[in-house]
């Protein structure tokens, strides 16, 4: 009778659950839980002080309510995303894309409010408007929008 060793028996149970994990991988992938790609896709790990929209992003229309990202996943742009999304060419630095949001502001097509009162204090549009930049970015960046 031969003996079996312990790497012969750790080779037979890894060829065993071999399958059984790739059809597991498979099914997740079919399912939409785990993302795959033939190749990497690069994206921001955190936002830049020159934000950059994502190439792929770019090549949808600019003007519509949602955007698809990299993983071809339509993403819905609120008023502020679409307000800064154009401006998200690498050129633009957080202080101008604060002062776009002002200017929207000052030209009637964006407001704050606050508890559901309008905001009209210079000072606090100013933060309110930084707020919401600084979250805004942070979701584009999550829904994978930004490249840097």
């Amino acid at each position: 009778m031969s003996k079996r060793t312990p790497l012969s028996n750790q080779k037979n149970r890894m060829d065993q659950c071999l399958p059984v994990v790739c059809q597991f991988v498979e099914d997740m992938i079919i399912k939409g839980v785990i993302r795959c790609r033939s190749q990497a896709v690069s994206l921001a790990s955190e936002v830049s002080e020159y934000p950059l929209r994502d190439a792929s992003a770019c090549s949808t229309t600019l003007d519509s309510d949602q955007i698809t990202n990299a993983w071809h996943e339509r993403v819905p742009l609120n008023v502020i995303e679409k307000s800064i999304f154009p401006l998200l060419d690498g050129q633009h630095n957080l202080e101008q894309l604060h002062a776009h949001l002002l200017h929207e502001v000052a030209e009637g097509r964006l407001n704050f409010s606050k508890h559901g009162e309008p905001i009209t204090d210079a000072h606090e549009i100013s933060t309110s408007a930084q707020e919401h930049l600084i979250a805004n970015l942070a979701n584009l960046k999550r829904n994978g929008l930004l490249s840097r």
